[in-house]
Protein backbone atom coordinates (compact mmCIF):
# COMPACT_ATOMS: atom_id res chain seq x y z
CA UNK A 1 0.00 0.00 0.00
CA UNK A 2 2.02 2.91 -1.34
CA UNK A 3 1.60 6.01 -3.50
CA UNK A 4 4.18 8.30 -5.08
CA UNK A 5 4.16 12.07 -4.63
CA UNK A 6 6.97 14.04 -6.26
CA UNK A 7 9.21 10.98 -6.10
CA UNK A 8 8.43 10.50 -2.41
CA UNK A 9 6.95 7.13 -1.50
CA UNK A 10 4.06 7.33 0.97
CA UNK A 11 2.87 4.17 2.63
CA UNK A 12 4.24 0.98 4.13
CA UNK A 13 7.99 0.79 4.78
CA UNK A 14 8.53 4.43 3.74
CA UNK A 15 9.54 7.49 5.78
CA UNK A 16 6.64 9.33 7.40
CA UNK A 17 5.39 12.19 5.22
CA UNK A 18 5.03 15.23 7.48
CA UNK A 19 2.62 17.95 6.44
CA UNK A 20 2.71 21.39 8.06
CA UNK A 21 -0.93 22.44 7.91
CA UNK A 22 -0.83 26.23 7.56
CA UNK A 23 -4.50 26.15 6.60
CA UNK A 24 -5.71 29.68 7.07
CA UNK A 25 -3.44 30.52 10.01
CA UNK A 26 -2.05 33.26 7.77
CA UNK A 27 -5.31 35.18 8.25
CA UNK A 28 -5.20 36.44 4.65
CA UNK A 29 -1.71 37.93 5.08
CA UNK A 30 0.56 36.66 2.30
CA UNK A 31 3.70 37.90 4.06
CA UNK A 32 2.78 35.91 7.15
CA UNK A 33 2.07 32.88 4.96
CA UNK A 34 5.58 33.15 3.51
CA UNK A 35 7.12 33.32 6.99
CA UNK A 36 5.20 30.18 7.91
CA UNK A 37 6.43 28.39 4.78
CA UNK A 38 10.01 29.28 5.66
CA UNK A 39 9.43 28.09 9.23
CA UNK A 40 8.04 24.76 8.05
CA UNK A 41 11.05 24.28 5.79
CA UNK A 42 13.39 25.13 8.68
CA UNK A 43 11.65 22.54 10.87
CA UNK A 44 12.09 19.82 8.22
CA UNK A 45 8.53 19.26 6.95
CA UNK A 46 7.93 17.46 3.65
CA UNK A 47 5.00 19.62 2.61
CA UNK A 48 2.90 22.62 3.51
CA UNK A 49 -0.83 22.62 3.04
CA UNK A 50 -3.21 25.53 2.69
CA UNK A 51 -6.98 25.83 2.56
CA UNK A 52 -8.41 27.42 -0.56
CA UNK A 53 -11.93 28.82 -0.44
CA UNK A 54 -14.44 31.58 -0.98
CA UNK A 55 -16.23 32.31 2.26
CA UNK A 56 -19.63 32.68 0.61
CA UNK A 57 -19.26 29.18 -0.88
CA UNK A 58 -18.27 27.69 2.45
CA UNK A 59 -20.53 29.17 5.12
CA UNK A 60 -23.69 31.25 5.41
CA UNK A 61 -23.07 34.96 5.89
CA UNK A 62 -25.11 35.00 9.09
CA UNK A 63 -22.88 32.39 10.74
CA UNK A 64 -20.54 33.44 13.52
CA UNK A 65 -17.28 32.64 11.74
CA UNK A 66 -18.11 34.09 8.34
CA UNK A 67 -16.01 37.25 8.75
CA UNK A 68 -13.01 35.32 10.13
CA UNK A 69 -13.11 33.00 7.12
CA UNK A 70 -13.75 35.87 4.70
CA UNK A 71 -10.73 37.77 6.01
CA UNK A 72 -8.51 34.71 5.47
CA UNK A 73 -9.16 34.52 1.73
CA UNK A 74 -6.15 34.77 -0.57
CA UNK A 75 -6.23 35.75 -4.22
CA UNK A 76 -5.20 33.65 -7.18
CA UNK A 77 -2.04 35.73 -7.52
CA UNK A 78 -1.29 35.25 -3.82
CA UNK A 79 -1.53 31.46 -4.18
CA UNK A 80 0.55 31.52 -7.32
CA UNK A 81 3.35 33.34 -5.48
CA UNK A 82 2.94 31.13 -2.41
CA UNK A 83 3.20 27.92 -4.46
CA UNK A 84 6.42 29.15 -6.05
CA UNK A 85 7.88 30.04 -2.64
CA UNK A 86 6.91 26.64 -1.23
CA UNK A 87 8.69 24.88 -4.07
CA UNK A 88 11.75 27.13 -3.80
CA UNK A 89 12.01 26.03 -0.16
CA UNK A 90 12.12 22.38 -1.23
CA UNK A 91 8.64 21.51 0.00
CA UNK A 92 5.58 20.03 -1.68
CA UNK A 93 2.70 22.46 -2.11
CA UNK A 94 -0.92 21.38 -1.91
CA UNK A 95 -4.21 22.61 -0.58
CA UNK A 96 -7.65 21.65 0.62
CA UNK A 97 -10.07 23.23 -1.86
CA UNK A 98 -13.58 23.76 -0.54
CA UNK A 99 -15.33 24.36 -3.87
CA UNK A 100 -14.84 23.57 -7.54
CA UNK A 101 -13.71 27.12 -8.35
CA UNK A 102 -10.93 26.72 -5.79
CA UNK A 103 -9.95 23.36 -7.30
CA UNK A 104 -9.56 25.05 -10.69
CA UNK A 105 -7.45 27.78 -9.13
CA UNK A 106 -5.07 25.31 -7.48
CA UNK A 107 -4.90 23.11 -10.56
CA UNK A 108 -3.92 26.08 -12.72
CA UNK A 109 -1.20 27.03 -10.25
CA UNK A 110 0.11 23.47 -10.09
CA UNK A 111 -0.16 20.80 -7.41
CA UNK A 112 0.82 17.15 -7.10
CA UNK A 113 -2.10 16.10 -4.91
CA UNK A 114 -5.29 17.23 -3.23
CA UNK A 115 -6.58 17.05 0.32
CA UNK A 116 -10.29 16.59 0.94
CA UNK A 117 -11.47 17.94 4.27
CA UNK A 118 -13.46 15.86 6.72
CA UNK A 119 -16.44 18.18 6.28
CA UNK A 120 -16.57 17.32 2.56
CA UNK A 121 -16.45 13.52 2.77
CA UNK A 122 -20.14 13.51 1.79
CA UNK A 123 -19.74 16.28 -0.84
CA UNK A 124 -19.93 13.90 -3.80
CA UNK A 125 -19.84 16.61 -6.52
CA UNK A 126 -16.54 17.92 -5.12
CA UNK A 127 -15.15 14.39 -4.67
CA UNK A 128 -16.00 13.50 -8.27
CA UNK A 129 -14.49 16.67 -9.69
CA UNK A 130 -11.21 16.27 -7.81
CA UNK A 131 -10.95 12.54 -8.53
CA UNK A 132 -11.42 13.08 -12.27
CA UNK A 133 -8.26 15.21 -12.32
CA UNK A 134 -6.37 12.00 -11.60
CA UNK A 135 -3.94 13.20 -8.94
CA UNK A 136 -3.46 11.49 -5.56
CA UNK A 137 -6.03 12.36 -2.92
CA UNK A 138 -5.64 12.54 0.85
CA UNK A 139 -9.09 11.98 2.35
CA UNK A 140 -9.68 13.04 5.93
CA UNK A 141 -12.23 10.97 7.87
CA UNK A 142 -13.22 13.18 10.80
CA UNK A 143 -16.88 12.80 11.88
CA UNK A 144 -17.40 10.00 9.33
CA UNK A 145 -18.79 6.58 10.14
CA UNK A 146 -17.47 3.57 8.25
CA UNK A 147 -20.23 3.55 5.65
CA UNK A 148 -19.55 7.20 4.76
CA UNK A 149 -15.84 6.54 4.36
CA UNK A 150 -16.61 3.56 2.15
CA UNK A 151 -19.00 5.61 -0.01
CA UNK A 152 -16.42 8.37 -0.48
CA UNK A 153 -13.76 5.86 -1.50
CA UNK A 154 -16.16 4.27 -3.98
CA UNK A 155 -17.00 7.67 -5.50
CA UNK A 156 -13.29 8.44 -5.96
CA UNK A 157 -12.53 5.01 -7.41
CA UNK A 158 -15.50 5.23 -9.77
CA UNK A 159 -13.70 8.14 -11.45
CA UNK A 160 -10.71 5.88 -12.07
CA UNK A 161 -8.51 7.12 -9.22
CA UNK A 162 -6.82 4.55 -6.99
CA UNK A 163 -4.14 6.70 -5.33
CA UNK A 164 -5.92 7.44 -2.05
CA UNK A 165 -4.52 8.04 1.43
CA UNK A 166 -6.94 8.08 4.36
CA UNK A 167 -6.34 10.28 7.38
CA UNK A 168 -7.71 9.22 10.72
CA UNK A 169 -8.99 12.43 12.26
CA UNK A 170 -11.06 13.60 15.20
CA UNK A 171 -12.73 16.89 14.26
CA UNK A 172 -12.57 18.52 17.68
CA UNK A 173 -10.37 21.55 18.23
CA UNK A 174 -8.60 20.69 20.43
CA UNK A 175 -9.11 16.94 20.61
CA UNK A 176 -8.95 15.59 24.19
CA UNK A 177 -6.11 13.09 24.28
CA UNK A 178 -8.39 10.26 25.45
CA UNK A 179 -10.55 10.79 22.35
CA UNK A 180 -7.73 10.50 19.79
CA UNK A 181 -8.55 6.79 19.26
CA UNK A 182 -5.35 6.07 17.36
CA UNK A 183 -6.17 2.36 17.19
CA UNK A 184 -8.42 3.41 14.32
CA UNK A 185 -5.34 3.85 12.13
CA UNK A 186 -4.74 0.12 11.83
CA UNK A 187 -8.48 -0.53 11.63
CA UNK A 188 -8.88 1.77 8.60
CA UNK A 189 -5.78 0.30 7.02
CA UNK A 190 -7.01 -3.26 7.39
CA UNK A 191 -10.57 -2.42 6.38
CA UNK A 192 -9.82 -0.51 3.19
CA UNK A 193 -6.32 -1.76 2.23
CA UNK A 194 -5.16 1.83 1.78
CA UNK A 195 -2.31 3.86 3.28
CA UNK A 196 -3.52 5.62 6.43
CA UNK A 197 -2.16 8.71 8.15
CA UNK A 198 -3.25 10.96 10.98
CA UNK A 199 -4.50 14.54 11.14
CA UNK A 200 -3.69 15.72 14.66
CA UNK A 201 -5.64 18.21 16.77
CA UNK A 202 -4.35 17.15 20.20
CA UNK A 203 -2.24 19.64 22.16
CA UNK A 204 1.47 18.80 21.99
CA UNK A 205 3.20 16.07 20.01
CA UNK A 206 2.35 12.91 21.91
CA UNK A 207 -0.62 11.88 19.75
CA UNK A 208 1.21 12.53 16.47
CA UNK A 209 4.26 10.62 17.70
CA UNK A 210 2.12 7.70 18.85
CA UNK A 211 0.35 7.67 15.50
CA UNK A 212 3.70 7.38 13.74
CA UNK A 213 4.66 4.47 15.97
CA UNK A 214 1.33 2.79 15.20
CA UNK A 215 1.99 2.97 11.47
CA UNK A 216 0.60 6.29 10.24
CA UNK A 217 2.31 7.05 6.92
CA UNK A 218 1.31 10.74 6.92
CA UNK A 219 1.28 13.10 9.88
CA UNK A 220 -0.59 16.35 9.36
CA UNK A 221 -0.10 18.92 12.09
CA UNK A 222 -1.45 22.47 12.22
CA UNK A 223 1.47 24.88 12.05
CA UNK A 224 2.16 28.45 13.12
CA UNK A 225 5.15 30.62 13.90
CA UNK A 226 3.44 32.18 16.91
CA UNK A 227 0.73 30.53 19.00
CA UNK A 228 -0.44 33.95 20.22
CA UNK A 229 -1.47 35.18 16.79
CA UNK A 230 -5.21 35.84 16.34
CA UNK A 231 -7.21 33.04 14.78
CA UNK A 232 -8.96 29.82 15.86
CA UNK A 233 -6.19 27.32 15.07
CA UNK A 234 -2.98 28.90 16.40
CA UNK A 235 -3.40 27.56 19.93
CA UNK A 236 -3.55 23.92 18.79
CA UNK A 237 -0.80 24.39 16.19
CA UNK A 238 2.83 23.45 16.67
CA UNK A 239 5.55 26.03 16.18
CA UNK A 240 8.95 25.64 14.53
CA UNK A 241 10.63 24.14 17.60
CA UNK A 242 7.81 21.68 18.25
CA UNK A 243 7.57 20.59 14.62
CA UNK A 244 11.33 20.08 14.39
CA UNK A 245 11.24 17.95 17.56
CA UNK A 246 8.25 15.97 16.30
CA UNK A 247 9.99 15.15 13.03
CA UNK A 248 13.14 14.11 14.87
CA UNK A 249 11.15 11.91 17.24
CA UNK A 250 9.10 10.37 14.42
CA UNK A 251 12.26 9.42 12.54
CA UNK A 252 13.84 7.94 15.65
CA UNK A 253 10.64 6.07 16.57
CA UNK A 254 10.36 4.58 13.09
CA UNK A 255 13.97 3.38 13.37
CA UNK A 256 13.17 1.81 16.75
CA UNK A 257 10.30 -0.17 15.25
CA UNK A 258 12.66 -1.89 12.83
CA UNK A 259 11.73 -5.33 11.56
CA UNK A 260 11.12 -8.88 12.76
CA UNK A 261 14.38 -10.62 13.61
CA UNK A 262 14.85 -14.36 14.13
CA UNK A 263 18.34 -15.45 13.07
CA UNK A 264 20.31 -12.38 11.97
CA UNK A 265 20.23 -10.48 15.25
CA UNK A 266 22.34 -7.30 15.52
CA UNK A 267 23.33 -8.27 19.07
CA UNK A 268 24.38 -11.83 18.23
CA UNK A 269 27.99 -10.67 18.06
CA UNK A 270 27.89 -10.06 21.83
CA UNK A 271 26.88 -13.59 22.78
CA UNK A 272 30.49 -14.74 23.19
CA UNK A 273 31.28 -12.14 25.84
CA UNK A 274 27.89 -11.80 27.53
CA UNK A 275 26.85 -15.46 27.89
CA UNK A 276 28.23 -18.04 30.31
CA UNK A 277 30.37 -21.09 29.73
CA UNK A 278 31.23 -24.16 31.86
CA UNK A 279 34.59 -23.89 33.65
CA UNK A 280 36.43 -25.83 36.38
CA UNK A 281 36.05 -24.34 39.82
CA UNK A 282 39.21 -26.01 41.13
CA UNK A 283 41.95 -28.41 40.05
CA UNK A 284 40.32 -31.69 38.95
CA UNK A 285 42.67 -34.71 38.80
CA UNK A 286 42.42 -37.17 35.92
CA UNK A 287 39.80 -39.87 36.57
CA UNK A 288 37.70 -37.73 38.92
CA UNK A 289 33.94 -37.73 38.48
CA UNK A 290 32.74 -34.17 38.09
CA UNK A 291 30.21 -32.83 40.59
CA UNK A 292 28.49 -29.47 41.02
CA UNK A 293 31.20 -28.17 43.38
CA UNK A 294 33.91 -28.71 40.76
CA UNK A 295 32.45 -26.53 38.02
CA UNK A 296 31.13 -22.99 37.69
CA UNK A 297 29.01 -21.24 35.12
CA UNK A 298 30.60 -17.89 34.30
CA UNK A 299 31.35 -15.55 31.42
CA UNK A 300 32.60 -15.61 28.72
CA UNK A 301 30.83 -18.26 26.67
CA UNK A 302 32.93 -21.26 25.63
CA UNK A 303 32.39 -24.54 23.82
CA UNK A 304 29.93 -25.80 26.45
CA UNK A 305 27.10 -23.49 27.43
CA UNK A 306 25.15 -24.02 30.68
CA UNK A 307 22.52 -25.97 28.76
CA UNK A 308 24.98 -28.91 28.84
CA UNK A 309 25.30 -28.75 32.65
CA UNK A 310 23.37 -31.98 33.34
CA UNK A 311 25.40 -33.84 30.71
CA UNK A 312 28.71 -32.74 32.23
CA UNK A 313 27.88 -33.79 35.78
CA UNK A 314 29.21 -37.28 36.70
CA UNK A 315 31.51 -37.53 33.67
CA UNK A 316 35.13 -38.44 34.38
CA UNK A 317 38.05 -36.16 33.66
CA UNK A 318 40.17 -37.75 30.89
CA UNK A 319 43.15 -35.65 32.01
CA UNK A 320 44.07 -33.19 34.73
CA UNK A 321 41.88 -30.10 34.41
CA UNK A 322 43.25 -26.94 35.96
CA UNK A 323 41.33 -24.26 37.86
CA UNK A 324 39.22 -21.99 35.57
CA UNK A 325 40.01 -24.13 32.55
CA UNK A 326 37.35 -24.64 29.91
CA UNK A 327 35.38 -27.84 30.33
CA UNK A 328 35.27 -29.54 26.91
CA UNK A 329 33.70 -32.80 25.78
CA UNK A 330 37.06 -34.01 24.55
CA UNK A 331 38.41 -33.82 28.12
CA UNK A 332 35.57 -35.53 30.01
Amino acid sequence: MQININNKIIGDNAPIYVVAEIGFNHGGDKKLAVRMIEGAAEAGANAVKFQTFKANKLILKREEHFEVIKNAELSYEDYKDIAAIVKSNGLDFFSTPFDIESVKKIENIGTSLYKIASMDITNFPLLKYIAKIGKPVILSTGMAVLSEISEAIDIIRDQGLEEIVLLHCISKYPTPIHEANLTNISYLKNTFSLPVGYSDHVFGNIAALTAGILGACVIEKHFTIDKKLPGPDHEISCDITELRQLIKNLNEARQCIGKIISTKRPDRINAKSFRRGIYSNKFIPKGTKLNENMIKLVRPENELSPKYFDIVINREAKRDIYEEEDIRFENI
